[in-house]
């Protein structure tokens, strides 16, 4: 007879997104270009033969994986778009035979993503904030003659 005693007091499989980065304006953050090909792999501490490890973009998108060696899990190759600046991927691990779910999280920070929602957000809110305060502008020409 074998006897197995898995810990379950913490993380079981311990799961982390690989290639995690920091700027100033990302930390611990996917970064990728737009229309670049990106692979999300997921790295465990620990699974086992009932492990199944699944990628969710957003909150919407789910991807399957493939197990790249003993404890890395790939996704196929999502090509990435300006509007996934900011988008959740979050690792889903789970076993059902010990019936443990673990989960981390990081944010994709696509590269020199323009948000041009925000910016004309921005303007109209400074435009009505002037309208409401009564602000006007003027702008005077002056034409000087030269002798």
């Amino acid at each position: 007879m074998i006897s197995t005693t898995i810990n379950l007091s913490g993380s079981v499989f311990n799961p982390r997104i690989a290639g995690l980065q920091d700027s100033a304006d990302c930390k611990q953050c996917l970064f990728a270009m737009p229309n670049q090909y990106l692979q999300i792999n997921c790295v465990l501490g620990f699974n086992t033969m009932n492990t199944t490890v699944e990628i969710q973009f957003g909150n919407q998108l789910r991807y399957g994986t493939k197990k790249k060696d003993l404890k890395q899990y790939d996704t196929s190759a999502i090509t990435t778009k300006e509007e996934y600046h900011m988008t959740v991927i979050t690792c889903v691990v789970s076993d059902r035979t010990i019936n443990v779910t673990e989960t981390t999280s990081s944010s994709l920070y696509i590269i020199g993503s323009f948000n041009l929602q925000m910016y004309l957000f921005n303007m109209i809110q400074f435009i009505f904030k002037m309208i409401k305060y009564n602000v006007i502008l003027f702008v005077y020409i002056y034409d000087r003659v030269y002798i």
